[in-house]
C-alpha cells in the first residue's frame, strides 16, 4: 500500500501575510516585517526550501473549509493560528490595520469563539488583549489570563 498525500481543502493562493506578521527565527525575521523571501500576494520564493517553522505553520483558514472567505489573511488582515497547547487562539494583526480584529466578521468570529471557552490572544505590534468570556472559559486559563494583565475584549 502507499502513502496517499495529505489533501488540503485550501491553498494559500495570493495570500502572504503570515510572512509579515510572524515571526521566522531561523531566518532571523521579526514580527511585523515583511520576509524577505516573500514576493508579496504571489508566495515564498524558497518554498522548497524554506525553513522549519514556514513549514509547520497552517493558519486556522487553510485547516478549516468552514471559514468564510473574508477571514482569509490577506483579506481580514489577521492571521489567526491554534495556540500550541490547543487551549485557545492567537490572532496576529497587522499592525497597518490596527483595528482588524475588532471590526465585522473577524469581530464576531472572536466573540462567538470566547463564548465558546475559546480564548484568543490578539497581538498587534507590541499590543495585546485578550477575547474572552469569563463564564466560559476554563478556570486554569482565567487566571494565566488575569496573570498577563493584558486588556479583555
Amino acid at each position: 500500500m502507499t502513502d496517499l498525500p495529505i489533501l488540503q481543502p485550501r491553498s494559500c493562493g495570493p495570500c502572504t501575510m503570515c510572512c509579515k506578521v510572524l515571526g521566522v527565527e531561523e531566518l532571523e525575521k521579526q514580527p511585523n516585517e515583511w520576509c524577505p523571501h516573500v514576493a508579496k500576494g504571489q508566495g515564498c520564493q524558497i518554498y522548497a526550501d524554506r525553513p522549519p517553522t514556514c513549514k509547520e505553520f497552517e493558519c486556522l483558514w487553510l485547516q478549516n473549509p468552514e471559514m468564510p472567505e473574508e477571514l482569509r489573511p490577506d483579506r481580514s488582515k489577521v492571521v489567526l493560528a491554534s495556540l500550541k497547547l490547543g487551549d485557545g487562539m492567537s490572532a496576529h494583526v497587522d499592525p497597518g490595520y490596527p483595528h482588524a480584529a475588532d471590526t465585522g466578521v473577524m469581530k464576531e468570529f472572536l466573540k462567538v469563539l470566547a463564548n465558546k471557552g475559546v480564548p484568543t490572544i490578539v497581538c498587534c505590534g507590541a499590543e495585546r488583549a485578550v477575547y474572552y468570556s469569563r463564564s466560559n472559559t476554563p478556570e486554569r486559563l482565567l487566571k494565566i489570563i488575569d496573570q498577563l494583565g493584558v486588556q479583555s475584549k
